[in-house]
């Protein structure tokens, strides 16, 4: 985790305003996996799946908090979260970004001790690919983009 921190460039977060809640006892992970699973019985759908898939396989899940003090901030702490991934993926680890209804279930936050001030606000199942990722198609420069010089 110091290590995909560290490649995030400190993930952008200013001191005290975000948090990173390191999930990797199993009694936490296990309340956190049958929290999802009431709640894929409640809204049946494929993205509820694949989150509670994720978390079931990751070994690791860092649980993103934030005081949420100033909403002005909010964009960083997107940029924060997707420095985190960047970083995870350069090193070599998968991740999934887990945010909205699902962060915002009361009983997500009582799995994982979460208490004011803070809010959990993303959830990063963390690991290593069972399988060989095959990488999506790059951009072409005719198509996408162009360097002017």
């Amino acid at each position: 985790v110091r290590r995909i921190v560290d490649a995030a460039g400190g993930a952008g977060i200013p001191d005290g305003r975000y948090h990173l809640l390191v999930v990797r006892g199993a009694a936490h992970r296990e309340r956190l996996v049958a929290v999802m699973h009431r709640a894929q019985g409640a809204a049946a759908g494929d993205a509820v799946s694949r989150a509670v898939a994720a978390l079931e396989s990751a070994p690791l899940v860092l649980a993103v908090l934030d005081r949420g003090e100033d909403a002005a901030l909010e964009g960083r702490l997107g940029a924060a979260v997707q420095s985190l991934r960047i970083a995870a993926h350069a090193l070599g680890y998968g991740t999934a970004w887990l945010a909205g209804a699902l962060c915002r279930d009361d009983d997500v936050a009582i799995a994982l001790e979460v208490a004011a001030p803070w809010r959990l606000v993303a959830l990063l199942p963390l690991g290593v690919a069972a399988e060989a990722v095959v990488p999506a198609d790059r951009l072409n420069e005719a198509e996408n983009y162009t360097i002017v010089s």
